[in-house]
């Protein structure tokens, strides 16, 4: 009988045991999957948070180049229209006596002049279309052309290697890019020297802006204004790497470096 009583106790507590480990390791096994559930949650919520804000930034650069379009559209038919015209009354005009005064007259139109072709220049540097048309390569030097003009810095200007013509809304990108650079360049450097190096291989564009201004905090501490944002969030959309560099009193380097896939890859024309 005591025989007995030891085996149901023993077996009870080996019974007990094996429920409250069964019970444990559901109890581990729930947490387990609980937390693998609310990690997947955490990826999607940031995969559909990234695929938002990339609707979003494709949806405002929309608008941005539509209004780009709209603008650069009435500066070549409306206010480039109105200062030919006033070029045409202005050389219709009869040859004053006056020295001086048909000096300022000749002063007159050759501003005029210069006017109609900064703004036929800006309008282009607007226009998508014409970007696309022109080319990332001829619409850079274009841009650098148009600074030159400024005669706020001297622009050395590298292009190595042979191109490949990109995905049309790649190109736009990267140009903007390069304008934004170059933009922020001329209104807060205050550099007196600017190099723009494009260096092309296959399959793989890279493009380095360089400024020898006041520079700003390094990449590291500082996160950037508006502008650097924008940077990085087209660089995204278009699978690009960009790193900028700078040193107070040094100047900024920027980097813009683009593996170019097959399918963003367009034949030349024979």
């Amino acid at each position: 009988m005591l025989v007995f009583l030891q085996s149901d106790s023993i077996n009870f507590i080996t019974i007990g045991t094996i429920l409250f480990l069964s019970l444990i390791g559901f109890i581990i096994l729930f947490m387990l999957l609980h937390e693998k559930r609310m990690v997947r949650n955490m990826e999607e919520k940031q995969v559909l948070k990234s695929n938002f804000d990339q609707e979003l930034l494709r949806s405002q650069l929309e608008i941005q180049e539509t209004t780009f379009a709209h603008v650069g559209r009435e500066i070549h038919d409306n206010i480039g229209q109105s200062l030919s015209v006033a070029k045409l009354y202005l050389s219709s005009l009869a040859q004053p006596n006056d020295e001086q005064q048909q000096k300022k007259l000749i002063e007159t139109r050759e501003l005029v002049g210069k006017a109609i072709l900064d703004l036929r220049a800006l309008s282009k540097s607007l226009n998508p279309e014409a970007i696309q048309g022109l080319g990332l390569e001829n619409s850079i030097e274009q841009e650098i052309e148009r600074l030159r003009l400024t005669g706020s810095f001297k622009v050395n200007y590298s292009n190595e290697g042979t191109s490949t013509i990109l995905d049309p809304k790649t190109e736009v990108m990267l140009f903007r890019m390069c304008q934004e650079i170059l933009s922020n360049a001329l209104r807060h450097s205050s550099a007196t020297e600017l190099s723009v190096a494009l260096k092309w291989k296959p399959q793989f564009l890279s493009i380095q802006i360089k400024d020898n201004g006041i520079g700003f905090y390094p990449d590291d501490k500082y996160e950037g204004g508006q502008g650097i944002q924008n940077l990085r969030k087209r660089a995204e959309l278009i699978d690009a790497d960009i790193k900028i560099k700078s040193e107070i009193t040094k100047g900024t380097d920027t980097h813009i470096s683009l593996n170019i896939p097959i399918k963003n890859q367009i034949p030349k024309p024979l």
